[in-house]
């Protein structure tokens, strides 16, 4: 068992409060292009407008989230208010969330699979962020556990050692987390090559996505098909997105 955790319950930090923004990338996730980000509550709703994709390990910052901010008010003639209300359209929209019912200072309810199955479906590549209250305990135990999963051959002291060093020292703040973190390493560890074969899998998938992916025209075109015959550039059929 790996020491070192504050033990179950309330904690109480003396020294100077550290102040997780969510603005600096903590890790990139092993054989993807996934920037892992951290925040505390305090900073997590306006961290969560500059990534793809939020992981809300306490289901704090979707709380009253909404895209209505532009109200049309007053007496309006026909198709004013239409217009009014039509700049919601405009402005920056919430990511995705996935909101995990998780106890502050406790565990998540899943394991391998799970974590897995979660960084399945993070966008790669892409900026996800990883937050609960004060950006510590679950927050740190869930960087742990993405790192566990797509790192099959770290320890849970290794992974711990590495979220306190590269992120904070409090992070993983109890010793139920740290349990779990090494219950869930040898999980990892049992399954053996299949975890690893599907880290793979998915970094394979990954990278033949980029290659086949086709940027779009400044005009907000496709260009469909290659050069053909006539060559160039300009052989592709466009086609709206």
């Amino acid at each position: 068992m790996y020491g070192g955790g504050k033990g179950i319950g309330p904690v109480t930090y003396s020294e100077p409060k550290c102040s997780h923004e969510g603005t600096t990338v903590v890790v990139v996730v092993p054989d993807t292009r996934i920037e892992l980000y951290a925040a505390s509550k305090t900073w997590a709703k306006e961290a969560s407008y500059l990534v793809d994709f939020v992981i809300d390990c306490g289901a704090h910052i979707a709380n009253g989230t909404t895209t209505a901010f532009v109200k049309a008010q007053g007496t309006l003639g026909p198709g004013e208010q239409e217009k009014i209300t039509g700049l919601n359209d405009l402005i920056m929209q919430v990511p995705p969330i996935a909101l995990l019912d998780w106890p502050d200072q406790g565990i998540p309810a899943g394991g391998a699979a799970f974590w897995l199955g979660l960084v399945n479906v993070l966008p790669d590549p892409g900026k996800v962020l990883v937050c609960c209250i004060g950006g510590h305990g679950r927050t740190g135990t869930c960087l742990a556990s993405l790192l566990l999963v797509t790192q099959p051959g770290m320890t849970a002291k290794q992974v711990i050692d590495f979220v306190r060093a590269r992120y904070c020292k409090h992070a993983i703040e109890s010793l139920a987390q740290e349990r779990y973190l090494c219950a869930l390493a040898e999980q990892v560890r049992r399954l053996g090559k299949r975890a690893e074969a599907l880290v793979l899998e998915r970094a394979r998938a990954a990278q033949e996505t980029a290659v086949h992916e086709v940027p779009p025209a400044l005009d907000g075109t496709v260009l469909l098909g290659g050069g053909g015959a006539g060559g160039g550039m300009g052989g592709g059929t466009k086609a709206k997105t």
